[in-house]
């Protein structure tokens, strides 16, 4: 898979790799070399090791490669080169000492995780079991609430039809105490 290279990525290989100092030579740098950057930083990466992808301070989430005294990191969704640099704190021996240190942290790092994900696959398909066991369960009462919700209606509408006689009767009084009392003339 073939990274595109932000701007940002090519002035530091401009100014990292090849030692253009001031922001003048770096840009002509990157103008008069643009595809052979893109494919050194490719190369950097096909032969180099993912180490991390995900979150990274304030990215979202970024890919980590190594290669040698060498991190790039690049967007995963996008496929760009976001930067990159060389572990260099002045001695080959201290790079190289704590490049290794840092490898050996990542791997351990990354074994951990799985030997955690091995280990809660067992409680995770125990746990699954009773929330699928619950949901079962919350259907079957949520279809008994309906039922009953429907059976009340039904009792609301026979206890309409149960007045409707009483609402008769009063109705029949009402008018026989208008006749009684509204009625001018007998």
């Amino acid at each position: 898979m073939t990274y595109s290279i932000s701007n940002h990525a090519k002035e530091r290989y401009a100014e990292r790799v090849m030692n253009r100092q001031n922001i003048i030579d770096i840009r002509k740098f990157v103008n008069d070399h643009d595809d052979d950057i893109e494919k050194w930083i490719n190369e950097l990466i096909e032969h180099g090791d993912k180490v991390y992808i995900g979150p990274l301070k304030d990215k979202n989430c970024v890919e980590v490669y190594l290669n040698g005294l060498w991190v790039v990191i690049a967007g995963p969704t996008k496929k760009v080169v976001i930067t990159l640099y060389k572990i260099d704190f002045g001695d080959d021996e201290v790079n190289e000492l704590f490049i290794s240190k840092m490898r050996s942290k990542i791997d351990y790092a990354h074994e951990a995780i799985e030997f955690a994900i091995e280990n809660s696959k067992d409680q995770v398909a125990s746990y699954q079991e009773m929330i699928n066991s619950n949901n079962e369960e919350i259907r079957y009462q949520k279809q008994n609430i309906k039922n009953m919700e429907e059976m009340n209606e039904a009792y609301e509408t026979l206890i309409d039809n149960a007045q409707t006689d009483v609402k008769n009767k009063k109705r029949n009084l009402q008018k026989i105490v208008e006749q009684l009392t509204c009625k001018q003339e007998f």
